[in-house]
């Protein structure tokens, strides 16, 4: 068990959090939709956070130290934001409409903006860097002896995971979304590696989703 440790959690995040917890959700009333989403998605945070406990060791000295480099992080937001309005303004140029998770996250955005800012601003960013930089990039087995094959690798697997439905359905949309997200992987993953500091990365999802919801 604890050798396939890293596959077992992967293999979780797509089943429970991608697939099962939004499934779920859809049986209920769509009353209590929002507030049961909140609910799960936590608890698996939670969860996850507990069993890659290792990653926030000296967690007020990791704190200490993005708070003394808050400028580095911003500039490297500021680029990711950037990149991000650029494929946004491309497909308007190409006449490409946006995907369907983004029109759905619109959708349940609107339907209560207080739970959908803290499932994507804290709960999203944690829940992702934790599997993506942690789990994947630093404990993996996969590829340890190639750094920079491995950087690509989680990279493309964490731009694929946000845009299967555009892959899948074979949709125009699909390049531009993967360059977006490929690029933001290989960033954040870059800092994370120069860091070795997983509120680094941390703190830059969470200020690109705060300043997207900002603009939606």
């Amino acid at each position: 068990m604890k050798k396939h440790k890293n596959l077992n959690l992967f293999m979780m995040y797509i089943i429970v959090y991608l697939i099962a917890i939004p499934k779920i959700i859809t049986y209920v009333p769509s009353k209590i939709q929002s507030y049961l989403y909140l609910i799960l998605t936590m608890l698996f945070m939670v969860i996850i956070v507990y069993w890659n406990k290792e990653a926030f060791e000296k967690l007020i000295y990791k704190i200490l130290n993005v708070c003394d480099r808050s400028i580095y992080i911003g500039v490297i937001a500021i680029v990711l934001i950037a990149i991000s309005i650029i494929c946004a303004y491309a497909k308007v140029l190409l006449h490409i409409g946006n995907n369907s998770g983004y029109i759905n996250l619109i959708s349940q955005y609107m339907s209560n903006k207080v739970i959908f800012t803290i499932v994507i601003i804290v709960i999203t960013p944690i829940v992702e860097e934790v599997i993506y930089k942690y789990v994947l990039f630093k404990n993996a087995n996969f590829m340890k002896e190639k750094p920079k094959g491995k950087l690509m690798t989680c990279s493309t697997i964490f731009a694929v995971m946000h845009m299967l439905n555009e892959i899948i359905l074979f949709q125009p949309i699909a390049i531009i979304d993967f360059i977006n997200y490929f690029i933001f992987g290989v960033i954040t993953t870059l800092v994370y590696k120069k860091t070795d500091n997983i509120l680094f990365p941390l703190a830059i999802h969470m200020l690109c989703n705060g300043v997207a919801l900002y603009l939606l």
